[in-house]
């Protein structure tokens, strides 16, 4: 090899990791920029970028209005000038009826289960794809319930749709299918339906299968391919709460709260690293880290409020 050559294919290989590493760059600080997940970029309801308007109305600070066909109370999510939002959409349906609650609804019907991408600056649909369609095999709350209550998730280059159930779909941002995983059907207690939205950090999914009809685990899913990564079974019920990602003394852990048990598990294992008694029933809140504490709740037939400092939190901590 000449020493032309070899300084030619160093200067491609440093080309190469500066560009590799100013993407990472850019999407951590639009990770941080974007309403990419449920509650946002930190999980905590908090973002440190944005500048919304104070006060609205159906005419003040509104730039765009557009009806959402189905019934879905998805959160959307946004990364650059896209939204992306879920719905489920009974075939057959027009009008109010379309958007009416059905959780007590028979027969329910088939239900298209929807993922929308949406012009941020226009309200425009840049494109929606059907993940499947489908006859739910249980109703959801005859009031509040919907088949699509799972937030979407994005980091820039896919977009993860988890309708539970229903299936768990990325696509990229142009709307092609990556891949799918049917993980199989919950049953809830009461009938109540679904919402628990995974967790994404790095290159894991952590989905929480909490229910009454089979065994509930906790599970991380790779991103890139939808490759289980490990499983842990659990005895809890139905579990609404969204799991919480932490970086712990330079190690990632996911706390899942439960009525049962907490459990903060390690994210690269599934092996747990603490726990402690559980909440209430249905477990729904979120729970929110700030300052090194950790905060959990929950308030259906009692009430109960904890705050962990997890830096210290091993084994049982009842």
């Amino acid at each position: 090899m000449t020493l032309a050559r070899t300084v030619t294919t160093v200067a491609i290989a440093l080309i190469s990791i500066i560009i590799s590493t100013s993407t990472l760059l850019a999407q951590a600080s639009d990770s941080s920029r974007y309403w990419a997940q449920w509650r946002g970029p930190h999980a905590s309801g908090v973002s440190t970028t944005a500048n919304p308007p104070l006060e609205w109305s159906e005419t003040k600070n509104v730039r765009w209005k557009v009806q959402i066909p189905g019934r879905g109370s998805a959160s959307p999510v946004v990364w650059g000038d896209r939204l992306f939002v879920l719905t489920p959409v009974p075939v057959g349906i027009t009008g109010d009826a379309q958007h009416a609650p059905r959780g007590s609804v028979t027969p329910r019907g088939i239900h298209r289960f929807m993922v929308m991408a949406i012009d941020r600056n226009t309200g425009k649909t840049i494109w929606e794809r059907i993940a499947r369609e489908q006859e739910p095999h249980e109703q959801s709350h005859v009031d509040n319930g919907t088949w699509a209550s799972s937030s979407p998730i994005t980091d820039g280059e896919r977009v993860y749709a988890y309708f539970e159930s229903f299936g768990l779909y990325a696509y990229d941002m142009h709307g092609k299918l990556i891949w799918e995983k049917d993980l199989g059907d919950k049953k809830m207690r009461n009938e109540f339906g679904e919402g628990s939205t995974p967790a994404l950090h790095g290159n894991t999914l952590v989905i929480v299968w909490d229910h009454l009809g089979g065994q509930s685990f906790v599970a991380a899913i790779d991103k890139r391919d939808g490759k289980e990564l490990w499983r842990v079974p659990r005895k809890e019920i139905d579990t609404w709460a969204t799991p919480l990602v932490l970086d712990v003394n330079g190690r990632p852990q996911v706390v899942v709260p439960a009525m049962e048990r907490v459990r903060s598990y390690d994210l690269a294992t599934g092996d747990v690293v603490w726990e402690s008694d559980g909440l209430t029933m249905n477990a729904i809140p979120s729970p929110v880290y700030s300052d090194g504490l950790l905060f959990l709740m929950s308030g259906f037939r009692g009430n109960d409020l904890k705050a962990i400092r997890v830096a210290d939190a091993k084994g049982n901590i009842d």
